[in-house]
């Protein structure tokens, strides 16, 4: 059927074989190892009529000298592998040689077939009858195991897929049993090489496994032929499969020419010719031709009924000319888009030469030239850059643009023309738009407003405002970032922020040098380039923490940034030319001042935010919290609040800062807690809205944001003998800090003081500064009193695991070390703070808002302040010092009274005063 359509569809004469070029809609490495021969043809001679001679069967011969012309050898497609074979070779002269080199070296075999084989076990593939498997198609450790006595039929067996799926590697396969083979195989006849090494092997029968021989070195089996089902030819349902697949394979041949199964066809006519006249037969040679799953094979290579086999047989093929169609699709896909994309490079390049020559476009190097000079005309340069500008331009022009110093010229010009050199922005000087912006965005911080609206005014008066350098101290959370912004606001002008936390590289501030790839200028120069406008408002974030590595020191390089005598012709590295950041308004922020180079502070204008009270942190919820984060959740007014109560505890109970950092990140927590309650019971009652909002107070706050986290800041309800609670201030707002003094009563014949509490080195001195002080001071108030003569005491401030260093605790170990040596309580309610000299001189410290509004939430009653902060102590808000009785004191005598009033009493002011200044005198005289 096949052997008259195919050769005669191409023009070739039977015996032909015409070469094809190598097919690209198939890997090499998907082509089947296996070559087709008619098993009929085994034992007789392979030679033909027609194999490429002359038509009268005889060979051509020369001309001239008589002799037979040699026939040019063919060439192999030179992408094909080595190790594997194409099927379209001739193999009808193949076989026939391997024939004549076979008979020299072994007996003609007898018609009978052996009962035991040898397993050659295949990985990829399943051999068919019919079909030859070369020595490629097997692992080398199949060959390797064969005996030197190579017998003249095997079995060929594929490999399970479930045993191939589960190597790594399939060189380390290694046959153990026939557990790991399919049941039915093919029995092979062995063709050997002139060394008598295995070439090849040629299916004959199937057959199926009956029995293991056992102790072979080689895994021998018991193997049982076995035959296709009887079919006839003429009956309807056959003839109907078969002219079916027949046009299958002639639609493949048309459709997809180039394919490795269209290769094939015309070499597996001429090989088997009474093989393929059986319909199992045909079907065998078209499937063995298929690159489908090895399961699918050997389900076809198992279906002994031909009617089921042609079935199967018709839907490999079909899977395969799926397969063809979409590699061929894919092919075309991307040769279009391939000759689309060549097309239009050609057409462009062609356009550009036409409008070139038209005289309608310039060049890329022109055209850049010339919109770099159209830059420059709305510039107000200074004559120096200006004579840059144009000896870059005129480099520009002389260099091609394939070097490399081409791209670092244009980078620069392209830097040097992006800025916005003497463009500025027009300020907003209204005092009352700049009031009211900034209520909108702060609530308090009455010190710092005052202060900006004052800048604006001067700025109003002068019809401009100066650049300026303004430092913001304070603790997290208290907004320091956001005034930035609402100064910008407040002023019409652009707003850039830069972090410097950190930063350890000179070049993020100054810009790298040219000379490096990749270089690029610093972050004030790229902030210029941003905003358009030389006259930003720049907020340098985190100046206290700036870092110091080996590329230099950043707050070295800030110097010239911050220093108003300096900016106007500030250097950047790689601009080398001269700016002006002298209208720029610089706003750094930092949370302590003590890191802060005290050069680059000096340059700065300080304002410390003290941050805020209980209430203006209720407030701020209130105001602008609450409805933002409410907001950001999805939710409305309707569905959630939260009580003055709850917000009140919130601040009280677990947010103890200056800031409302802590505070914005609970309400956040409440609100998503709510909107999960809320989600939650749409979806348990079905319902699209609640009935009832959710109201958080008080008593249901727990619910939402878990137990408090500060009961009290009071170690004790009544202060025992020994222990003051004193202040101090951190980077978070004020505490309360506590002293206690006991004695030691295994060391009493040793009279020292030890301390504890992780103290720093400033409060160890104030330790050693207390102690002579209490025993001075008790000589003159009691002078029979051998207390600290015949005592060891302990000191200790607790929470030891939090670092503590300052000197304002001096005024609370005083009175803690006389509390214990008198053996007397202070009074209920009382807090001190304050630093001593050894004169009993009371001096001024720092944090005094801090400081009273940790007093007043710990409920203290009586504070004792130095007199020289008494100024400090007016500027705190009323609502904050109602109910604290405060006390100044000048020397520690004022502390004494107020601390021990039942002792004082025994002693006249004037004899104490005396008293304090001859102590002095006499150790300023010794």
């Amino acid at each position: 059927m096949l052997r008259g359509m195919l050769p005669r569809m191409q023009g070739l004469r039977p015996g032909v074989w015409t070469a094809r070029a190598p097919v690209p809609l198939c890997p090499i490495w998907q082509r089947p190892a296996f070559k087709i021969v008619d098993p009929s043809k085994i034992h007789m001679s392979f030679s033909t009529s027609s194999g490429g001679q002359g038509g009268d069967g005889k060979d051509p011969k020369d001309k001239a000298s008589g002799a037979p012309k040699k026939k040019p050898a063919r060439k192999r497609p030179a992408n094909m592998s080595d190790d594997i074979k194409p099927v379209g070779e001739n193999i009808i002269s193949e076989l026939s040689e391997v024939k004549k080199q076979d008979a020299k070296t072994r007996p003609k075999p007898k018609a009978a077939f052996p009962s035991n084989f040898i397993v050659m076990p295949l990985l990829k593939r399943v051999p068919f009858p019919g079909v030859v498997t070369y020595a490629n198609a097997f692992q080398q450790s199949t060959l390797d195991s064969l005996p030197k006595q190579i017998p003249k039929h095997v079995a060929l067996f594929a490999v399970k897929d479930t045993v191939r799926e589960a190597l790594k590697d399939p060189k380390d396969f290694q046959l153990t049993g026939v557990d790991q083979l399919h049941n039915m195989g093919v029995i092979a006849e062995v063709i050997l090489t002139d060394k008598n090494q295995f070439k090849c092997a040629i299916g004959l029968h199937r057959c199926i496994i009956t029995g293991v021989v056992p102790k072979e070195p080689t895994l021998t089996i018991k193997a049982k032929k076995v035959e296709s089902f009887p079919v006839d030819k003429n009956e309807i349902t056959i003839r109907a499969l078969t002219s079916q697949l027949t046009r299958k394979v002639q639609q493949m041949l048309v459709q997809y020419q180039s394919s490795p199964f269209a290769n094939n066809v015309f070499s597996l006519v001429e090989a088997s010719k009474s093989y393929m006249q059986e319909v199992g037969g045909m079907a065998d040679v078209i499937v063995s031709q298929c690159t489908v799953s090895s399961s699918e094979i050997q389900q076809a290579l198992e279906t002994l009924d031909v009617h089921k086999r042609l079935e199967i047989v018709l839907t490999i093929l079909q899977k395969e000319m799926q397969l063809y169609e979409l590699q061929s699709q894919i092919g075309r896909q991307i040769e279009e888009k391939s000759l689309k994309q060549q097309r239009k490079f050609f057409l462009t390049e062609q356009m550009k030469t036409i409008r070139k020559e038209l005289g309608m476009e310039l060049d890329e190097k022109e055209s850049l030239v010339n919109k770099f000079k159209d830059r420059v005309k709305n510039l107000q340069l200074t004559p120096a850059v200006k004579k840059v500008i144009e000896e870059e331009l005129a480099k520009m022009q002389a260099l091609e643009p394939v070097s490399s110093e081409y791209n670092v010229t244009r980078n620069y010009v392209e830097w040097l023309t992006s800025l916005p050199w003497g463009v500025y922005g027009e300020d907003s000087l209204d005092l009352q738009k700049a009031q009211k912006v900034l209520d909108e965005d702060h609530y308090g911080l009455k010190d710092i407003k005052e202060r900006i609206l004052e800048f604006i005014a001067v700025g109003n008066l002068k019809g401009t405002v100066q650049g300026k350098i303004v430092l913001l101290v304070g603790p997290p959370g208290v907004g320091k970032t956001s005034i930035g912004k609402s100064v910008a606001r407040a002023l019409g002008r652009d707003f850039f922020r830069f972090s410097v936390g950190g930063m350890t590289d000179v070049s993020e501030i100054k810009g790298h040098r040219r000379t490096y790839i990749g270089a690029m200028p610093g972050k004030l120069i790229q902030c210029m380039k941003m905003v358009k406008k030389s006259n930003p408002v720049v907020l340098i974030d985190e100046i206290d923490k700036l870092g110091r590595g080996y590329q230099g020191d950043p707050a070295a390089a800030l110097l010239e940034v911050l220093d108003p005598e300096q900016n106007a012709t500030f250097m950047d590295h790689y601009l080398d030319v001269p700016y002006d950041l002298s209208k720029v308004l610089f706003i750094c922020t930092a949370n302590v001042l003590e890191s802060i180079p005290k050069p680059l502070m000096d340059r700065m204008e300080v304002m410390t935010i003290g941050g805020y009270v209980p209430d203006e942190q209720v407030t701020i919820a209130r105001k602008h919290l609450i409805p933002q984060i409410r907001s950001e959740c999805g939710l409305l007014s309707t569905q959630a609040e939260v009580s003055d109560t709850a917000l009140r505890m919130l601040v009280r109970s677990y947010c103890r800062e200056s800031g409302v950092r802590k505070l914005k990140q609970h309400i956040d927590k409440i609100f998503r807690n709510v909107a999960f309650k809320i989600v939650d019971g749409k979806s348990a009652k079905g319902k699209n809205k609640i009935a009832q909002p959710i109201r958080v107070s008080e008593k249901n706050l727990v619910d939402f944001v878990g137990k408090p986290l500060f009961t009290s800041d009071r170690y004790y309800a009544l202060p025992p003998v020994g222990v003051v609670m004193g202040l101090a201030w951190t980077a978070l707002g004020g505490a309360t800090l506590y002293v206690e003094s006991a004695t030691d009563p295994y060391q009493h014949k040793h009279a020292d003081l030890k301390t504890t509490g992780q103290m720093g080195d400033v409060m160890r001195e104030s330790t050693n500064i207390a102690y002579t002080f209490a025993k001075t001071h008790i000589s003159f108030l009691a002078p029979g009193n051998r207390f600290f003569e015949s005592n060891s005491i302990h000191m200790h401030i607790p929470e030891g695991a939090t670092p503590k260093d300052g000197p304002s605790a001096g005024c609370t170990m005083i009175t803690s070390l006389l509390s214990l040596a008198m053996d007397e309580r202070v009074v209920d309610n009382l807090a001190m703070t304050g630093e001593v000299t050894l004169t009993g001189k009371v001096l001024a410290i720092g944090g005094v808002r801090e400081k009273t509004i940790a007093a007043k939430r710990s409920g203290v009653k009586v504070l004792v302040i130095p007199s020289a902060n008494k100024k400090d102590y007016d500027e705190v808000p009323a609502n904050i010092k109602e109910g604290i009785k405060v006390h100044y004191a000048d020397y520690y005598d004022d502390v004494f009274r107020v601390a021990f009033p039942n002792l004082s009493k025994q002693i006249s002011k004037a004899n104490m005063i005396d008293m304090m200044r001859d102590s002095g005198m006499a150790r300023a005289k010794a």
